[in-house]
């Protein structure tokens, strides 16, 4: 056998032992945390308006008083009405606003009770839509059917639709922190099960990549640093049904 031969074979063999002593020649990725889930914007649940004789009323179900949600109650053009929960007029809250200018927002927190809750606007404003917003979730109460409000729990893995989020409208965050050996080299990403309007890689909080549609596969080792490092994905859409399908790798 000839020299280069042996060469040949020698590189082979030591390409094939490092790859089955490490799965890489670079060293395994070894993952730092537990993924973590997290919505960077609020809830919104639609109200539906009942005419009334001094104006407008809606009413929603409710389970707990949704206090650590901090829920607000928004009308799209407050001026003109009154608003009162439960009977409790609520004032407005001066210089917040969730649409522009012309919207209003009330604090209810504390307000809210089991069961259901009735938001009236008297007076001689317009009707417009109004909606409630904060962390919770809302799901079909089964023996009704209606929508009811209820305590927030941890997003994961699928549609939000599925987890009580199905007005959610807004960005939700994939992050993990991973173990980088010393020899970085090649290290691919891959997001290959996802919905939404958009993707976005982040990389040590740095944006390295942003994508609309299709899987996303990248090598990524000149963004990674030897030892811990933190890979986010994160999702932004229109409605209910976007959401990681599936959990990201780096391999």
């Amino acid at each position: 056998m000839s020299r280069l031969a042996n060469a040949l074979v020698f590189i082979l063999l030591t390409v094939t032992i490092s790859c089955s002593r490490s799965g890489s020649r670079y060293g395994e990725i070894q993952y730092a945390s537990e993924l973590i889930v997290e919505r960077l914007d609020n809830n919104r649940f639609p109200l539906e308006p009942i005419a009334s004789q001094s104006g407008v009323r809606y009413e929603f179900l409710a389970q707990g008083c949704l206090c650590s949600s901090s829920p607000l109650f928004v009308c799209s053009s407050a001026e003109g009405w009154t608003v009162t929960v439960n009977g409790t007029q609520v004032p407005i809250v001066e210089g917040l606003h969730q649409i522009d200018d012309n919207d209003g927002c009330y604090v209810i927190a504390g307000l809210v009770k089991d069961g259901w809750n009735v938001i009236e606007l008297t007076g001689d404003g317009v009707p417009s839509p109004s909606f409630i917003v904060g962390d919770f979730d809302v799901n079909r109460q089964e023996e009704s059917g209606s929508w009811i409000l209820k305590y927030a729990t941890v997003a994961g893995i699928g549609p939000l639709s599925d987890q009580g989020l199905p007005f959610y409208a807004g960005e939700i965050s994939y992050r993990r922190k991973v173990v980088v050996p010393e020899r970085v080299g090649r290290r691919v990403l891959e997001v290959e099960d996802w919905r939404g309007a958009s993707c976005e890689i982040l990389v040590n909080g740095s944006s390295i990549a942003s994508v609309s549609s299709g899987k996303f596969k990248k090598n990524i080792g000149r963004e990674l640093n030897p030892g811990i490092n933190e890979i986010e994905v994160r999702l932004c859409g229109p409605s209910d049904e976007f959401g990681l399908l599936r959990e990201f790798t780096l391999k």
